[in-house]
Formats: C-alpha cells, sequence, structure tokens
C-alpha cells in the first residue's frame, strides 16, 4: 500500500488509505502506537484489508519524530494538521462525523481518545492509552518528549499532562460509544487507566475491557492478544452499528499443570539459515514443550555440526532472544513461558566458519533446559539454500534436514575442539 501525503500549510502528513468495499458508509481512523523497531508504524494495516469501511492511516512523523498527533516543539499545529486531513477525507467521502470512528492502540489510543473528545467524534476505539502523556514520554521516549515539547521541557510537563484528563472530566456530549480495552498486567495500568475509569462512566454507551487472559502479561501484548475482538467492533462499526458489552472481563484458561502432556518434547524450527562472507547466520525456534525458559539462564543452545562422511561433530554455542510472542504462538494446554527460546548467533554477528574443516555437516540443535538435554535435526518445510560469493560456503535446508557444505581450496585451520555445554 502507498504512502501518501497531505499539506497543510507548511506541515506535510503522510498517511495510507484504503477505499471501502461495496456501499459501506463509514470511515475508521488509525493512530498508531509505537513502532517495534522505529518510532514509526502503521498499526492493523494487514488486519483491516478486509474491513468494509474506508481506512485511513495516519502516520505520526513530525519533524522526524512522534508528536502524539497533538503538537511539536510546544505548538498544536500537528493537531490543527490532522484535523484536516480526517475532515477532508470526510468531506471527499460525504460522510458525517457519526459515520466515522477514531481508533488507536497505546500511543494511538491516547491520541484517538484526545481528537474524538476534543473534536466531538462518536465512536472512539482506544486500548491502552498513556493519559499522562508528558510524563510518559519524558520516562521513555526522550527524542518524542523533546520533539513535542522543545528540548527544555520539564517545567511543561503538568501543563500538557493535563490535557486528556481535562478533556475528559469537561466533556458534556454523552452520547458517546467508547471502547476502552487494558489490563492490570500492564505495567502503565496503574497510573494510566486506573485513576481515571471512573471518568468514562458518564457515556452512555462505554465499554470497558479488562484483559485477565494468561497470555497478556506486558502492555504490548494486550492489544495483539485482542485483535479479534478489536476487529469485530470495526466490522459493527463500519456498517454503523454500535455494539453495547459494558463492563466486560476478558478470560482465558487458568494454569493447570495436570493438564499438560508430552512434557519435555522438543519443538524446533529452523527460521532462517544464509552465508555471507564465510559467515552462517542462523536463527529459530527451540522449545522443549512445558519447561519454561522465561530467564535467560534457564536454557543453553548448541548448533550441532556431523560430519556426514566421519560423524565428527561439532558443537558452536549459540545465543538467545527474548521473543514474548512465542508463548501465545505455542500455546498448549496450558500456559509455559518460551519468551527465550528464540536460538541466533551471538550479537546476530554470524558464526565464521574458517575454523570448521572442510566438509559436509548435517545441522542440529542442542537444547538444555532444566535437566533436560536434547537434539534434535533442524529441518524445514521448504527448501532453500543459500551460498556465499565464491561458493565455498554452501547450505541446503528442506524437510530431511539441514546440511552445510564446505569446500575451500586453502587448507583449513585449526579444527573446533569438541565442547560440552558448562
Amino acid at each position: 500500500m502507498n504512502e501518501l501525503e497531505f499539506k497543510y500549510n507548511n506541515t506535510l502528513l503522510k498517511y495510507k488509505f484504503k477505499a471501502r468495499k461495496h456501499d459501506t458508509r463509514h470511515l475508521i481512523v488509525i493512530f498508531s502506537g509505537f513502532g517495534a523497531n522505529s518510532e514509526f508504524t502503521y498499526d492493523f494495516e494487514n488486519s483491516l484489508q478486509t474491513c468494509p469501511a474506508n481506512i485511513l492511516w495516519i502516520k505520526d512523523d513530525f519533524g522526524g519524530h512522534c508528536s502524539y498527533y497533538i503538537l511539536q516543539d510546544n505548538d498544536f499545529t500537528p493537531e490543527v494538521a490532522v484535523q484536516k486531513l480526517i475532515q477532508n477525507t470526510l468531506n471527499s467521502l460525504g460522510l458525517q462525523k457519526e459515520e466515522c470512528t477514531l481508533a488507536g492502540f497505546s500511543k494511538g489510543g491516547s491520541a484517538a481518545l484526545y481528537h474524538g473528545l476534543k473534536y466531538n467524534f462518536k465512536n472512539i476505539v482506544s486500548t491502552v492509552p498513556q493519559m499522562n502523556i508528558a510524563t510518559y514520554v519524558s520516562n521513555h521516549w526522550e527524542q518524542t518528549a523533546q520533539n513535542m515539547l522543545g528540548v527544555s521541557y520539564t517545567e511543561k510537563n503538568s501543563k500538557i499532562d493535563d490535557l486528556l484528563p481535562s478533556l475528559l472530566k469537561s466533556d458534556n456530549n454523552l452520547n458517546r460509544n467508547i471502547y476502552l480495552l487494558t489490563s492490570e498486567a500492564d505495567i502503565q495500568y496503574e497510573t494510566e487507566i486506573k485513576p481515571f475509569k471512573g471518568d468514562f462512566l458518564k457515556y452512555s454507551n462505554f465499554n470497558f475491557f479488562l484483559s485477565r487472559s494468561v497470555l497478556v502479561r506486558t502492555h504490548n501484548q494486550v492489544t495483539s492478544h485482542h485483535t479479534s475482538l478489536l476487529l469485530s467492533i470495526f466490522y459493527a462499526l463500519s456498517n454503523n452499528v454500535a455494539p453495547r458489552y459494558g463492563y466486560t472481563i476478558l478470560r482465558g484458561d487458568d494454569i493447570d499443570e495436570n493438564k499438560k502432556t508430552e512434557i519435555g518434547k522438543p519443538i524446533v524450527q529452523l527460521n532462517k539459515i544464509e552465508v555471507n562472507n564465510d559467515k552462517i547466520f542462523i536463527d529459530g525456534i527451540g522449545i522443549l514443550k512445558h519447561i519454561p525458559c522465561d530467564q535467560w539462564g534457564d536454557v543453553k543452545f548448541q548448533l550441532q555440526l556431523t560430519d556426514t562422511k566421519s560423524s565428527h561433530t561439532v558443537f558452536i554455542d549459540l545465543a538467545k532472544d527474548n521473543r514474548p510472542f512465542l508463548s501465545r504462538e505455542f500455546y498448549s494446554e496450558s500456559f509455559t513461558s518460551y519468551d527465550k527460546a528464540w536460538f541466533c548467533t551471538l550479537k546476530h554477528a554470524g558464526i565464521d566458519t574458517k575454523p570448521i574443516p572442510v566438509g559436509e555437516y548435517q545441522c542440529s540443535l542442542r537444547i538444555v533446559m532444566s535437566g533436560y538435554d536434547c537434539t534434535a535435526p533442524l529441518t524445514s518445510q521448504t527448501s532453500k539454500s543459500s551460498k556465499n560469493h565464491n561458493h565455498t560456503i554452501l547450505t541446503l535446508t528442506s524437510t530431511d534436514g539441514t546440511f552445510i557444505n564446505i569446500n575451500r581450496k586453502e587448507t583449513a585451520l585449526n579444527a573446533l575442539h569438541d565442547e560440552e555445554l558448562s
């Protein structure tokens, strides 16, 4: 989907737009949170492609940093520009504000509430918003704080912090459909949600969703875990139907150790193996079913390279990475944390193949965890190969296994000694 531009005076907004399906008369405006790898992202870009409504994604990029869609250098031009873009879009579609939903997640949830309350939009969907915006960015996103409030911003915190709570307290338009999703597992809940819950009760259709799923343990898991609920709300609002849920606790399974079966069964998936400059880059998933690995010291990984002719084995220590989504993706029977079950090379710098003798090697992954010591072959559901520019290293991956062929003319350096995990 192409990124488009909208200019308001000297302010340039970037956005994306998806047209409606059929005769749907509704616009959903998406305000995004902070990106996983940078400040910027377009939330729900893929999930909303099949939604029948018109969708407007607005990028929170003002001066190269985020602004909460409100202000830059203590100036409210971003807020005005955002409203101009929304109103121009509504006008071009022949829609009224009642046929529009403002939605956002985290930072975007704050923006959806702010713009929705201040500019009289009836439909607002907000997940895990920050109510004390200035304090939050000052503590967690310094570049955003400086972009919003200027380099010397400390004394302005209380004034900007009061923007959203003040709007909420003073709002007299009670005929609104507001959907607020949060969780007590979110570290921000105590300061950003709990003190303000009562201020929402005045609205005629206020819906409060409190997630108590065992799979929701952090701020950024609240929205993603309940994507299906949010999509159902969006689809209903697309038809200008506002569902009523009231106060709803979202529950899943309780933790029950007795439900767990096949404990210790290895689940190994190769995500990537590539060759570059005589180095092998490899990563993937190494799980022992229902054996928790939520701490760095809970698991150790080794890549085992076994010569297909001599059966000589080379052991190479691997690193691990924190990937909390694994606990959700591989959930089965009852909750187990697999947060650190992602193997990779140390600092993602690759494995130097120069010390490895010439030969063809079959690759396996060794997993040591909580008294278990398992080795499983590295396989892939799709066949693929990778080689470096001079063809001295070739990898081949398939359902039969992963093989590395090292073939160079120069004399091999001293072979790696077999090592056991300490």
